[in-house]
């Protein structure tokens, strides 16, 4: 390998610290010309325009001004005082957040036993000894008589005719419904009696109401000893 003793360096190597860019940036390096149009005069261009940039960007004494934003005259346009409204109750997260709260003060069962024991408190399950009726506390008060024998809630009603067949045959539905109270198989032959009383003309004229005048008294609920007197002198 041949060395050039004057420069200190071997034959074709590049001198030290230079790089392609200033390869590019300064063709005469290597004593040869950079072609218009290659990759070294691309870089060489944007080398140029990159010193030039470097040069005028010259930070001057006083250019940095410091602003504060709490000087000035304030225009009031904003208060600084809060306005407190009263907030929506939100009752579903209340119920949340007490269900939270229950869970946390109360342990989950541990075991099916405790489980059972949990849902037996909560009604979910039958207690001991097993009754059809468990629950129904307000019905063991009733008599089993008031569910079937209703003939003395019509004795204000005609003995004869239609409208006496009609309610015969709601009480034989009534007394057979096990699923509703006395209480209310009575609102039932009341809701009834009141509506033969507005349809009292109608039935009369019909000849839904047998013996009945041109003026007969109305229809009497139980307890009215006057009115029930003279519907059954008149019957």
């Amino acid at each position: 390998m041949k060395v050039d003793r004057r420069s200190g360096r071997k034959s074709g190597q590049r001198p030290t610290g230079m790089t392609r860019r200033g390869v590019a940036e300064d063709g005469a390096a290597f004593g040869t010309p950079v072609l218009p149009g290659t990759i070294d005069a691309l870089a060489q261009a944007v080398g140029r325009d990159e010193r030039g940039s470097r040069k005028r960007v010259i930070p001057t004494e006083g250019s940095e001004e410091k602003m504060d934003l709490g000087s000035g005259v304030r225009l009031n346009i904003f208060s600084n005082e809060r306005q407190e409204k009263d907030a929506p109750r939100l009752e579903t997260w209340e119920k949340l957040q007490q269900r939270e709260l229950r869970l946390l003060a109360t342990p989950p069962p541990r075991n099916a036993y405790e489980e059972m024991i949990l849902w037996t408190e909560q009604g979910k399950l039958w207690t001991f000894p097993i009754n059809n009726e468990a629950g129904l506390d307000e019905e063991a008060k009733v008599p089993f008589t008031d569910h079937v024998f209703l003939e003395d809630l019509i004795e204000d009603f005609p003995r004869t005719g239609p409208v006496r067949h009609f309610m015969e045959l709601v009480l034989v539905g009534l007394s057979k419904n096990p699923y509703i109270s006395v209480q209310r198989k009575r609102e039932h032959i009341d809701w009834f009696r009141q509506y033969f009383r507005e349809k009292h003309e109608v039935l009369r004229l019909a000849g839904a109401l047998p013996g009945e005048g041109p003026t007969p008294p109305p229809l009497t609920a139980p307890g009215d000893e006057g009115g029930a007197q003279s519907t059954a002198a008149h019957n």
